[in-house]
């Protein structure tokens, strides 16, 4: 697009859409014995909303990370039954003592949560569903921690009672229980294990076996800390803490160091440190206003972080204090703790903290060494504002220096000084009709729909806000019977159906459409065709919605298994199931290899794996179908799971037609070209893009000079692609086409808070005899034309050309916009108008409760 061309925007903030609070973080805990992971990417983060969703967020870069801005990125939802919550989030090991451990890898860990209630649920990681629940059998859990070895949790319950759940082999059963006491456990901890002495006899390795789990640690509701022994169960010792005259002070947090030393912080806003072995009080600080909720640990026990419903996030740090002259039974140093400072990144009360690396339950006299552009360790932060955020707290010191913010170019990476990272709290929750100018937004359990009505003020054009209150009507809204939060919503083209899928049903709706109203009527031949197709499942959800251009084609990313089904769902006839793909569960090399890895790991003797039992052992392996597309023309369907594989298929043919190259991370979103539908856009974690030739079966040499410009551009923002939207056709003449005289494809690439818009000009291959499907005549003509068009302005236009064998180049202008926040959804609704959904942050914070604060005297 050059400059004097011109689009009408319809800035749109009507969408009432409102996130939900974070509830709870969780990293895999660390190896023991103490050994080093596989590999040095970051881990898998799991963040746990009050709407019972979980997100499992991978960090967008390779190793080492020192040109990544995006931090950990969402790769996948769990979507919880209705109602649910999230409470309490904790990694486990699957194999503890396997060589080869790694923290991003998915297979090696094990997920638990609580949501209140008196069900402990362990989570299928592969297909994002509750693999089982454990009733607690002591009323509503509290608090769940997982022991040093991975072999066992210990969950506080309400009546009192510690219980423990053995996860040794893959077990998941109640394993014995606490001496019951009268109050509440409202946290708890693992104090450091303990490994027996060895006879010098004693040949046997150093394995988890040797480590013994000594006592454990737990938070109460009656003012006070009770220290418990791991093997009989029996209260050891009891700390009280402070509290008010008529109430009882609440120890929402605790923790244990390396040395044994316990952290506690409570109601009133007090951090203490307690001696473990007298279980006496070391010191207190009175940082918080109000309530301690959280408390995290670095990797070496040297710096405790807390947070609560005062915002502050407070650092804590062991220095040497000098206490006389050394003597015989004194060295005249001793180790205290001070609070080094306090900072403020959220708005709200903050829930929860976790730290990466984790921290090591093994004492040890060796300080962190930094290497060189090395990454500093991470405090991930979260609460009721909805955003998580992400700093580094690296320890003050000269070998802080040697670390490197991943956010920054700064290379300031302690607590104190650090450029944190805040993600953003908006995700991609509506779908537009451009023919019928329709906006679908998806809440937890309803839908609602809008109407944008058309503008032709020559005053609203490109960067004015066409969108008010008299430029948008509301047509619909209705509440869904279903048994898991929404996750998907797709409108066709011409607004007449309305798809909607949860984990455990996919419902289609016909829209009739009135002046100032909508109104849905249930197609019930879809859900009986489904469970035709499927007659193993008990429930058959999806994933993900697509319709065709044309909309007579619904394609369903069906959850359970992996499948693809095309349906038939034209007005006026029943829905028919046209053709369901399986690739997606099928093994590729890739996943082969996986397999192999993880026989291995499993003392497998006989290492080939024969057609006859992929199917059965791939089941792990089957991954969630994510990502759909369909080009303008109807002709192609690309498909993306969460292992990074993508199919391209026919929609004529209804055949498999080409598979792509298996990439490192899932795809972020894809979209075909407008105007030559042979070309796939993909945009990946870390901001890059990249173009498949779906004709040629090739990524285009042209596309290189594209990607990596956009990935220079576009790499250094701090929010991940969310989606691709291209330009339409325009019908106008040519003199006045908003493609620039035939000047290439317009498209708009946006995040959460920015939008970059750039034209393409593919350079065209020869395809070996492969002709194009629809209207070859006429559309090679304004090929030709174009072709033509462009050769003569390609001095004009600059920006990145490449030039091939003499052919044509490939060009590409691109203008980064910052002015739109918070986006939803941007689309284009023809040649002349875009659409883009914004939701202000302002309205956001205005449905939350009143954020604590306390006046000071003198303001």
């Amino acid at each position: 697009m050059t400059e004097h061309q011109t689009v009408k925007v319809h800035r749109c903030r009507f969408v009432d859409w409102l996130p939900s609070p974070i509830t709870a973080l969780a990293f895999p805990p660390s190896l023991l014995p103490p050994q080093k992971f596989s590999d040095d990417t970051p881990p898998a983060l799991a963040v746990g909303r009050a709407n019972g969703n979980i997100e499992i967020r991978k960090w967008a870069g390779s190793c080492p990370p020192n040109n990544t801005h995006q931090g950990w990125v969402v790769k996948q939802v769990f979507y919880a039954p209705i109602p649910s919550k999230v409470d309490s989030l904790a990694f486990a090991w699957r194999d503890s003592t396997g060589d080869r451990c790694s923290p991003s890898k998915l297979e090696d860990l094990r997920l638990f949560g609580s949501s209140g209630g008196n069900a402990l649920i362990e989570w299928d990681l592969s297909l994002g569903s509750v693999k089982r629940s454990l009733l607690s059998q002591g009323g509503s859990i509290w608090s769940i921690a997982v022991n040093p070895t991975s072999t066992a949790m210990a969950i506080g319950c309400e009546d009192g009672c510690i219980r423990i759940v053995s996860l040794e082999d893959d077990d998941f059963t109640l394993m014995r229980k606490f001496d019951r006491i009268k109050t509440r456990i409202l946290s708890i901890a693992w104090g450091p294990p303990m490994r027996p002495h060895k006879s010098k006899t004693d040949g046997s390795d150093d394995d988890e076996e040797m480590w013994k789990d000594t006592w454990v640690v737990s938070g109460c509701s009656d003012s006070s800390i009770r220290k418990w022994d791991a093997r009989s169960g029996r209260v050891m010792d009891r700390m009280t803490v402070d509290r008010t005259r008529n109430e009882k002070t609440l120890v929402w947090a605790v923790g244990v160091l390396a040395d044994g030393t316990i952290v506690s912080g409570d109601s009133l806003g007090t951090v203490k440190f307690w001696d473990s072995s007298t279980c006496t009080q070391i010191q207190s600080f009175g940082t918080h206003g109000a309530d301690v909720l959280c408390l995290a640990i670095n990797p070496w026990s040297t710096g405790v972080f807390t947070s609560g419903i005062d915002q502050k996030i407070a650092e804590f740090i062991q220095v040497e204090v000098s206490t006389g002259k050394p003597s015989t039974l004194s060295t005249g140093k001793q180790k205290r703790w001070v609070q080094s400072c306090t900072r403020r990144l959220h708005s709200h009360d903050v829930r929860c903290l976790a730290i990466w690396p984790p921290q090591s339950m093994v004492s040890s006299s060796k300080s962190q060494q930094f290497t060189p552009n090395s990454m500093p360790p991470l405090l991930v932060s979260a609460g009721l504002d909805m955003s998580p955020a992400f700093s580094p707290c690296a320890p003050a010191g000269s070998e802080a220096t040697k670390a490197r913010n991943p956010f920054s170019r700064n290379s300031v990476s302690t607590f104190q000084d650090a450029y944190y990272h805040k993600s953003s709290f908006v995700s991609p929750v509506v779908s537009i009709a451009p023919l019928a100018r329709l906006v679908a937004c998806r809440y937890d359990n309803k839908v609602a729909i809008w109407r944008i009505k058309p503008v032709h003020s020559e005053d609203e054009m490109l960067g004015e806000s066409a969108g008010n209150a008299e430029g948008w009507t509301k047509l619909l809204e209705m509440s869904l019977k279903v048994d898991t939060n929404i996750d998907d919503v797709a409108l066709s083209g011409d607004g007449k159906s309305l798809a909607v899928s949860s984990e455990r049903e996919v419902k289609l709706f016909r829209l009739i459409q009135g002046d100032d109203d909508l109104t849905a009527r249930r197609v019930r031949g879809l859900s009986t065709i489904l469970q035709l197709a499927f007659p193993n499942e008990e429930t058959i959800g999806a994933s993900t919605l697509a319709f065709s251009p044309d909309s007579k084609r619904l394609i369903i990313g069906v959850v359970q298994g992996g499948y693809i089904s095309v349906v038939h769902v034209e007005e006026q006839e029943e829905p028919r199931l046209l053709r369901t793909f399986d690739q997606h569960r099928q093994l590729d090399l890739r996943s082969r290899l996986l397999q192999r890895q993880q026989n291995v790991r499993k003392h497998v003797d006989d290492m080939v794996v024969d057609n006859e039992n992929d199917n059965e052992e791939s089941r792990g392996l089957i991954a969630r179908i994510n990502r759909l597309a369909v080009s303008p023309d109807g002709q192609w369907l690309a498909s993306s799971d969460l292992h990074g594989r993508t199919y391209i298929f026919n929609l004529d043919s209804l055949q498999l037609h080409c598979t792509l190259p298996t990439m490192p991370s899932p795809i972020t979103c894809m979209a075909f070209d407008y105007e030559l539908s042979r070309y796939l856009f993909l945009a990946m974690p870390d901001n890059s893009v990249r173009v498949f030739d779906v004709e040629s079966k090739t990524f285009p040499e042209w596309q290189r000079t594209l990607s990596q410009t956009l990935s220079r551009k576009l790499g250094s923002q701090r929010d991940e692609i969310m989606g691709i939207s291209m330009l339409p056709k325009d019908t106008r003449p040519m003199e006045t086409n908003i493609h620039g005289q035939g000047k290439g494809q317009g498209v708009v690439v946006w995040g959460a808070n920015w939008t970059c818009r750039f034209r393409v000009h593919p350079v065209m291959t020869s395809t070996g005899g492969e002709k194009r499907r629809r209207e070859e005549e006429e559309e090679g003509a304004e090929e030709e034309q174009r072709a033509e068009d462009e050769m003569e302005s390609e001095e004009e236009l600059g920006g990145a050309a490449v030039k091939e064998d003499g052919k044509k180049p490939s060009t590409a202008q691109f203008q980064l916009v910052d002015r739109y926040r918070n986006l939803l959804g941007v689309q284009f609704l023809n040649a002349e108008e875009l659409v883009i959904i914004e939701r202000p942050l302002l309205d956001v914070l205005s449905t939350l409760p009143p954020a604590y604060f306390k006046a000071k005297y003198g303001t």
